[in-house]
């Protein structure tokens, strides 16, 4: 960074970047500001592309791209964000009924609030209903969850690779209860 090297200058000391959220109170504070550029953010952290559309996605804020040996076309996980204090087993229905009509053989829910572990079962009894996608052997959660909490402390969707990376680099098993 120029401010550092050219200048000397410390990051959080001398100066601050603002917008990019790096704790989870950022992260609040960013859905709070722009509900958008927060599911921007939250899709690029798991090394999605976002969804052109602002508005009627149909579900869709985003999509991961992942390869499977052997094969020519890529696989997709299509991403949604939930920023709001309150996420229902609605939102897990309404994904899953995505992921049914959708081409992808994922999909991923991202959420900024952590949820309690009742309802956290809830959400991953209803997401393995949708089964796993088997690549080389290997059984991948067709449907993942990861709060922004997880995100920001390194996890990742689990899939056999995301494009140009390694399998399973970055990737962290995902909790299944």
């Amino acid at each position: 960074m120029r401010l550092e090297g050219r200048l000397g200058l410390v990051e959080g000391e001398d100066f601050m970047i603002e917008g990019i959220p790096r704790s989870l109170e950022g992260a609040c504070d960013l859905w709070e500001r722009d509900k958008y550029q927060f599911q921007k953010w939250a899709v690029e952290q798991v090394d999605g592309f976002v969804t052109a559309r602002r508005t009627g996605d149909g579900g869709i804020d985003g999509r991961l791209y992942f390869a499977e040996p052997g094969r020519k076309d890529l696989h997709s996980m299509v991403l949604e964000v939930k920023g709001s204090a309150s996420v229902s087993i609605g939102a897990v229905r309404d994904l899953r009924g995505v992921l049914e009509r959708d081409t992808a053989s994922m999909a991923g829910l991202i959420i900024l609030n952590c949820i309690g572990p009742r309802k956290r079962g809830n959400f991953v009894q209803e997401m393995a209903a949708a089964g796993d996608l088997n690549v080389c052997g290997v059984p991948y959660p067709r449907m993942q969850l990861l709060t922004v909490a997880e995100i920001l402390n390194g996890h990742r969707f689990q899939t056999p690779g995301v494009m140009g990376k390694a399998p399973g680099q970055l990737n962290l098993p995902v909790s299944r209860g």
